[in-house]
């Protein structure tokens, strides 16, 4: 799971500050999906909280202060080994419940024949819906981590 959590931390911070169009929970997980399937690992910042965002900035500092060389090298081959996960993935999302500022979206994954289900956690931020990915996805990115390290 930490290999997960540093290859989303790694894939976001290439991601430009910008907002998106997140008018519901559901559009913000469908655009982050469709970035990720899209293989724009830039976009998927646009769907991530303020603090998600800056935990992955500052990994991504920690890092670049221990071995600049290493972490373009991991970004690369993470990045590589994400598309190619997500590439084949379908889903569905449902179940969306909204409690004033704060969401939840099921979204069931199918990969390769087999689907599970994960519930994603969403806050609004400055008018958007955005991802909580430290508190979602129920081990939704270790299933897509490829071989990029042991399983749980």
């Amino acid at each position: 799971m930490k290999k997960i959590i540093l290859l989303l931390a790694v894939a976001t911070t290439l991601a430009a500050c910008s907002s998106s169009d997140s008018g519901s929970p559901k559009a913000a997980l469908d655009g982050m999906f469709t970035a990720m399937k899209g293989g724009n690992m830039e976009d998927i910042k646009k769907f991530i909280t303020k603090a998600d965002v800056s935990l992955l900035e500052s990994l991504e500092k920690l890092g670049n202060s221990i071995d600049p060389e290493a972490v373009k090298k991991v970004k690369s081959r993470m990045s590589e080994e994400f598309k190619k996960k997500v590439k084949d993935f379908t889903y569905t999302l449902k179940n969306e419940k909204v409690d004033g500022d704060k969401a939840t979206v099921e979204a069931e994954i199918t990969e390769n024949g087999k689907t599970e289900s994960h519930n994603f956690e969403l806050v609004k931020e400055d008018g958007a819906w955005k991802i909580a990915l430290t508190k979602s996805g129920d081990g939704m990115f270790n299933s897509m981590k490829g071989d990029m390290g042991p399983d749980r």
